[in-house]
């Protein structure tokens, strides 16, 4: 009997309908996942990644996309509201802590409470100033969505 439950849990993890836990961060961030515990082949969590789930990514991409096209394309805005628009969307949507966090590796830990600070206010910094330079860019191109998956 475990191991037909085995099998089907892995057969549901490889049609994606089933996420290790320690993945679910990256999908709990921005909505909701619910989590159920399951004896596995690794004995470890699980989390159940529900259609509705799926299509709650799916719309949250989408609304991203929207706003952004919707102050890069507002003529009536100047550079710096785009740029602090962009900044909003970014902080909003994006772990801007965990991403930079990431991107210092290993140097992270031998780093000062102080400094890890620092650091992370001058990646946002960089990252708004190098995106922002590229909005005069945009030409009226369209953003949508047409399909998504499980992973």
């Amino acid at each position: 009997m475990r191991r037909l439950f085995k099998i089907f849990f892995v057969l549901l993890m490889g049609l994606g309908l089933l996420v290790p836990a320690q993945f679910a961060h990256a999908l709990t961030n921005n909505y909701s996942v619910f989590k159920a515990t399951f004896l596995n082949a690794n004995n470890k969590d699980i989390i159940i990644v529900s259609e509705a789930r799926q299509q709650a990514a799916q719309k949250f991409v989408t609304d991203m996309g929207e706003d952004a096209i919707g102050f890069l394309s507002n003529d009536g805005l100047s550079a710096a509201q785009k740029k602090a628009s962009f900044k909003k969307l970014l902080n909003k949507n994006f772990d801007m802590d965990t991403i930079s966090r990431f991107a210092l590796g290993r140097n992270w830990r031998s780093a000062t409470p102080a400094q890890r600070k620092e650091y992370q206010r001058l990646v946002n910094n960089m990252i708004v100033d190098v995106y922002s330079t590229r909005f005069n860019d945009y030409q009226g191109q369209s953003f949508e969505v047409k399909s998504s998956k499980p992973i």
